[in-house]
């Protein structure tokens, strides 16, 4: 899914939750932009998504989830492959992808 820039309709946001009209303010593309900033913002180590039986909230779920992962995923790669680089490594064997 692209990174571009997406409207995102501030009133989304509630205390505890992310509420809208799916397919207009909620979108696939919203959720999962808010996917993609979700691990920043919160600054937590878990993040549990739930919906309701609505017909649209398995995809936006699915959307959410996806800009989630993306982002753990990323960071936790960068950083093993650091780790494996500069700690773990003998010191005469070059990465295996250079």
């Amino acid at each position: 899914m692209s990174t571009a820039p997406v409207p995102v309709d501030l009133t989304l946001f509630k205390a505890y939750d992310v509420r809208g009209i799916a397919g207009e303010n909620l979108t696939d593309k919203v959720a999962y932009r808010i996917g993609r900033a979700a691990p920043h913002y919160l600054n937590v180590p878990e993040i549990a998504v739930g919906h309701d039986m609505r017909l649209s909230s398995p995809q936006l779920a699915a959307s959410l989830l996806r800009g989630i992962i993306v982002q753990v995923t990323t960071d936790g790669l960068t950083f093993d492959y650091g780790d494996w680089w500069f700690n773990v490594r003998p010191s005469n064997t070059e990465p295996p992808c250079v």
